[in-house]
């Protein structure tokens, strides 16, 4: 469902060849279910059809009830469901669909909280709260704020408007939902946020929106067969995890990932997250960073072809994209002519010595979600495991909450 072509990146069968053993131990390892936080690796052959049942359940008594499903949740628990509704929606319908779809407590912005407040002042609303702890800054605070208008509207039948997906066991969030009687699904204490997608944090949303969630699970189930194999000659994943680490060792430090399908750009942002905080370790990593073509051509395309030579490529695009459009004597419609300037830029900035890694869909659909977000969870994990750092920590992020908790400490 993904085609991966290295062409233009400079790496030889060789060159591959080299990590064939250290691909073939972490393989091992990864699937040896003995790595903390390891759990969503053989997830997607996990999914039962009572866990599915019961998110489609969920999602209908939210879409009974509500005109608007706020989802609060920061990083990974907002990323993936943010990225998948973006890329399938039609972005000037979304207002007036039956039931509207608005995320917060990614931010501590009192204009941004305060703007959507007043948006939804006069819908009938539900909250879906994502946190494995329920300690998490920007949710908890985000969560407090729409709690508090819940039960002014509601009274005490608030509580069931509430859908919290959180540990199984412990954490503030799991002991308030089960105190107060919300609807409380498990996030797997072995899955990490940014590997949870395929989850109820991803798949009851999107289910709630009116999304297959079967086809999003079928994708991921076939893009967890296709990434199975060891040998790097059957698993493009694992090829491009590695072809990422043989640039950085030339003295790439910066991977650009690149669309020209506007519909994509989220789907960038949870790149980013996942390669940037499972990478960026001991002192390591490839700094991610996004563009989106053609716009960011008329920016950032001097720099690109003739700028320091610290980065490379990822481009990312489809092969029959969801419509297109044209006028009357037009000799090539819209999308023709984008993908033209996707051919053109790719040889320019070949000749230009950039190495790039092409990574093209057959078209957008719940299912291919499902099948790129296994492919690029199982990339990272390869990427971070050739180079020796844990992919499922994130040690650098606790320091910066530590500081915040002794600001706030201080009256």
């Amino acid at each position: 469902m993904l085609y991966f072509d290295d062409a233009y990146a400079g790496i030889m069968p060789e060159d591959y060849a080299q990590y064939a053993q250290k691909v073939h131990d972490a393989h091992t390892h990864l699937h040896s279910t003995k790595m903390a936080m390891s759990g969503w690796v053989d997830y997607p052959k996990k999914i039962s059809d009572a866990y599915l049942k019961s998110i489609l359940l969920a999602a209908e008594q939210i879409k009974s009830q509500s005109t608007v499903l706020v989802v609060l949740g920061i990083g990974g628990s907002y990323l993936g469901p943010k990225a998948c509704l973006d890329m399938l929606e039609d972005e000037f319908l979304t207002e007036t669909k039956a039931l509207k779809i608005y995320f917060a407590g990614w931010n501590l912005s009192g204009t941004y909280h305060h703007e959507l407040l007043n948006k939804i002042k006069d819908e009938e609303l539900s909250l879906c709260v994502i946190s494995k702890s329920g300690t998490t800054m920007e949710t908890a605070e985000a969560f407090r704020l729409f709690k508090e208008v819940l039960i002014k509207k509601y009274g005490e039948k608030y509580n069931s408007r509430i859908y919290a997906i959180t540990d199984p066991q412990s954490g503030a969030l799991r002991k308030e939902a089960e105190e107060n009687g919300y609807t409380a699904f498990e996030l797997e204490s072995d899955i990490g946020g940014r590997y949870s997608f395929l989850t109820a944090v991803g798949l009851l949303p999107l289910c709630a929106a009116g999304y297959d969630i079967y086809k999003i699970v079928q994708g991921a189930r076939k893009a967890y067969e296709d990434c199975l194999p060891a040998d790097l000659a059957q698993n493009s994943a694992y090829r491009y995890g590695v072809g990422r680490r043989i640039l950085n060792e030339r003295d790439k430090s910066i991977e650009i990932f690149c669309v020209y399908e506007p519909k994509m750009q989220y789907f960038l942002e949870w790149l980013k997250q996942l390669f940037g905080e499972s990478e960026g370790k001991e002192g390591g990593g490839l700094f991610p960073s996004s563009l989106v073509f053609s716009r960011d051509l008329h920016s950032m395309g001097q720099f690109l072809q003739e700028g320091t030579p610290l980065f490379f490529e990822t481009v990312l695009s489809v092969n029959s994209p969801q419509k297109d459009i044209g006028y009357e004597g037009a000799q090539r419609t819209l999308n023709e002519q984008n993908e033209l300037v996707r051919k053109a830029v790719l040889q320019a900035h070949n000749k230009g010595g950039t190495p790039i890694f092409t990574i093209t869909a057959e078209k957008i659909s719940e299912e291919m979600f499902g099948y790129m977000t296994y492919f690029f969870e199982k990339a990272c994990a390869m990427s971070c495991m050739v180079m020796g750092v844990d992919p499922f920590n994130q040690p650098g992020v606790e320091v910066y909450k530590t500081e915040v908790k002794k600001m706030l400490s201080v009256k």
